[in-house]
């Protein structure tokens, strides 16, 4: 097999910009003239009265056989631009883009549907149009059927659709179709979470068999799931082009600077608003705790016994106050899963127990534990809490939660205190966040970053992320 460093650009892209005009002119000539630029893909032609606004300047790069590259910028920086140029979708002002292969773009999911034929007549148009044999391939047909979950709608009319149905079906057929590269324009949003997943261990398949990837999102969590190589635009030009790892440490940084340049004024002009208060107003005395319920997913047999499981840390302790970690609202909505100001409670603490005392240095398969609590300012119906456990570089790694056997859902607005057990830390030696999520049903009251852990090595090897107990059994086997 060549490397594929040697191999020929799916896309090679030298010098491309594209400009607008920031004013248009009302007269019918200039109209038409639109339409057949856009028709044909022609770059644009500006009158000298026009101000000329650039979306893109002087870019160049080359998309390989099996590279996935993500597109990272802050809104209106260029992406969808540079998506379209490198798509054939639009034609560059000046530069060159030469394509050499099959490109899928999932950019306006839907839009090249027939409105008024059926959901199945559009696939064998599409079909049609890349040069596949619709009858040669029912069984692709079938695939792109069931794939897009629009049941018995596939034969009706496209314009009785739901906006939903549309873009699954946009989907589907684009990626069953076999391109050389998936342009993707936060289009992994599309149907519902358990569409998503699927979507996502589809693409992730075509990734394995060399299918390349070109992906916009502003997840900085889906672009280092997908992606090997980062580009970031600004201002319609690329600032960086490189490792995943580096590209989106650098975006990072560039954002949290941005927004604390933007927030020096605000708060000179406004009085800054009461903090939350993390630790409550109560007397310095140890309270009474009792143990309501109990639940596990552990069998009775792998139940360890960590410090004392009937007391609470936090109840014994009232004067320990909860410090939020040094990571920036900004950090918690592209690393962690988003970031919500907290509604509807007050009085928040958390700590992490090993051995019985507060410490953030865990230890690999030691056991440890969890203690939060807050009072609500209100009776809170359908109460869950979530506690979330990333990568330092924000990769999900597991979920604890209160919705199984529904422990708060009766809550009310009695003061909620809760300890989780850990038998034993499953991950490698590193740092690890932990994120908090407040429900009150589907409504978030609160998201964010509570705690940070440090894990060091124990005696053993651990050469991946997760790190499971086993044992080994040996056998000495004679005839």
């Amino acid at each position: 097999m060549s490397d594929v460093s040697t191999q020929r650009p799916i896309i090679s892209a030298s010098q491309i910009g594209r400009s607008f005009p920031r004013r248009r002119q009302n007269n019918v000539s200039r109209n038409f003239n639109d339409i057949l630029g856009n028709i044909f893909c022609l770059p644009p032609k500006h009158d000298r009265d026009e101000e000329e606004f650039w979306a893109l300047r002087d870019v160049s790069l080359d998309i390989r056989p099996g590279d996935a590259v993500g597109v990272i910028g802050r809104n209106g920086s260029g992406k969808t631009t540079l998506m379209k140029l490198l798509s054939g979708l639009l034609a560059p002002t000046k530069g060159h883009v030469s394509i050499n292969g099959e490109i899928q773009a999932l950019i306006n999911l839907g839009a090249g549907f027939n409105q008024r034929l059926s959901g199945r007549e559009n696939i064998l148009n599409g079909m049609r149009m890349r040069g596949i044999s619709p009858k040669r391939s029912p069984e692709l047909v079938e695939q792109i059927i069931d794939f897009a979950e629009v049941g018995a709608f596939i034969d009706g009319p496209v314009e009785t659709y739901s906006s939903g149905m549309k873009s699954r079906l946009g989907f589907a057929l684009c990626i069953f179709l076999r391109p050389d590269l998936i342009v993707i324009d936060e289009a992994l949003s599309v149907g519902d979470l358990a569409f998503q997943n699927k979507c996502k261990l589809h693409l992730q398949a075509m990734k394995q068999q060399g299918v390349a990837m070109l992906l916009v999102s502003h997840s900085m969590t889906s672009i280092r799931q997908f992606c090997d190589r980062a580009l970031w635009i600004h201002a319609g030009e690329l600032q960086a082009d490189g490792p995943v790892d580096q590209v989106t440490a650098q975006y990072l940084e560039f954002i949290d600077q941005e927004m604390s340049r933007n927030a020096e004024p605000a708060a000179a002009l406004t009085e800054a608003s009461p903090p939350m208060q993390h630790a409550p107003t109560q007397p310095a005395r140890p309270l009474s705790a009792k143990v309501a319920q109990r639940w596990s997913n552990l069998t009775p047999k792998d139940n360890k016994v960590i410090d004392d499981p009937d007391k609470s840390f936090l109840a014994q302790n009232p004067q320990l106050q909860w410090k939020r970690p040094t990571i920036s609202e900004n950090q918690v909505e592209e690393l962690y899963g988003g970031h919500i100001e907290p509604t509807g409670f007050q009085d928040f603490r958390a700590v992490v127990l090993s051995e019985g005392q507060p410490t953030n240095a865990l230890q690999v398969n030691k056991p440890f534990a969890i203690e939060f609590g807050f009072t609500p300012q209100r009776p809170i119906n359908d109460l869950n809490v979530s506690l979330v456990f990333h990568t330092k570089d924000g990769k999900r790694l597991s979920t604890i939660s209160t919705l199984n056997g529904d422990l708060l859902k009766q809550n009310g607005d009695s003061r909620v205190l809760c300890r989780v057990n850990i038998a034993d830390i499953p991950f490698a030696a590193g740092y690890y966040v932990v994120t908090i999520s407040i429900h009150e049903g589907n409504a978030y009251l609160w998201r964010d970053a509570i705690l940070e852990l440090k894990v060091s090595p124990n005696r053993f090897m651990v050469w991946n992320p997760i790190s499971m107990q086993y044992q080994y059994n040996i056998f000495k086997v004679s005839n």
